[in-house]
């Protein structure tokens, strides 16, 4: 018959059960059981650029890092929490840390889909997860990270409002071998001085702090080459500014694994 406005209505939600519960007088009542489609993380498309590679062709490491942060960024950008706006309300995210699973990097010229959603909310921090896939394929890097929102004058912590909460929305976490935001680090005895730089001015951010993305490509430059990247676990404890010297040590915990 005749489309109405209830049957637009339920033209946009999965129905699960319809039931003929009764009939009088010709009349009939059917009862449906039914919810919203499941929402999905925010995401978007790009493909990898010669600018972003290493020199096998393959998305670096770094690149990977700014992949991620876009993707969180846009989403902030087209939910009406933009950085101007947060900067103007002295406010900003800031990173304590990153816990990547890489199966493996696209290589030059690929196409690829990058998505994000907060995935729970723990006091003032904001686990949020990310994966990367080929358009219509399985995620072949998968990301846990934890977030603070900061007051920029006090610098102290804030807990995100309620509709930002709203507008970023929230998904399922990502199953995934993941650990605590904390990372013991090996004893001194075992730490060996690996090299030193000096913050420039090209890897501040919209907060004049050193960028998260350098420190781990900083860290990789000092591991042997051809090591071959599964996984990359960062815990951020203070904030290098320009000019700060930062001294970076090295252990080899086991035979897979490097702590920097």
């Amino acid at each position: 018959g005749k489309a109405t406005d209830s049957d637009s209505v339920i033209s946009k939600v999965r129905i699960l059960v319809g039931q003929l519960l009764s009939t009088v007088n010709n009349e009939f009542t059917v009862l449906f059981f039914y919810k919203k489609e499941e929402e999905k993380m925010y995401q978007y498309q790009s493909r990898i650029r010669f600018s972003e590679v290493d020199r096998n062709r393959k998305l670096s490491i770094a690149g990977l890092i700014n992949y991620l942060q876009d993707c969180s960024t846009f989403q902030s950008e087209d939910t009406g929490f933009s950085v101007e706006r947060l900067l103007e309300e002295k406010q900003g995210w800031f990173i304590l840390s990153w816990q990547i699973e890489i199966d493996s990097l696209p290589g030059l010229g690929e196409e690829i889909v990058v998505s994000t959603s907060p995935s729970s909310y723990k006091g003032l921090f904001a686990n949020r997860d990310f994966t990367m896939a080929y358009p219509g394929g399985e995620p072949f890097v998968r990301v846990r990270s934890i977030w603070v929102l900061m007051d920029l004058e006090k610098g102290t912590p804030l807990r995100a409002p309620q509709e930002m909460r709203d507008a970023y929305g929230m998904e399922e976490p990502l199953e995934g071998n993941w650990g605590g935001r904390k990372i013991k680090l090996p004893e001194e005895s075992l730490l060996v001085d690996a090299g030193s730089f000096q913050v420039p001015r090209s890897y501040l951010d919209t907060n004049n702090h050193m960028n998260n993305s350098h420190y781990i490509e900083e860290a990789l430059a000092v591991l042997p080459t051809g090591s071959h990247i599964t996984g990359i676990r960062t815990e951020y404890r203070k904030q290098a500014v320009l000019k700060d010297m930062v001294y970076i040590s090295a252990a080899a915990t086991d035979h897979d694994t490097r702590c920097l």
